[in-house]
């Protein structure tokens, strides 16, 4: 598997967390503030698609993961 299907896999599973945290429809709703940490992931991807710059991206292969 290579860095960027890592980070796909850990981007969407933060997502939908935060979500089922965040939305106050969820069975499992904590607090509006875990919509938070989808903004940030949002941000980050939205950077990371225009800068090609990735810290996760570089600690994934710094950890020995095949770059694709």
């Amino acid at each position: 598997m290579g860095c960027w299907q890592l980070i796909s896999i850990i981007r969407g599973l933060f997502i939908l967390l935060s979500l089922l945290l965040g939305l106050s429809a969820s069975p499992l709703f904590v607090s509006a503030q875990w919509l938070w940490v989808c903004l940030l992931i949002s941000v980050n991807m939205l950077t990371s698609g225009l800068t090609g710059f990735c810290l996760l991206s570089h600690l994934f292969c710094k950890l020995g993961a095949k770059r694709v």
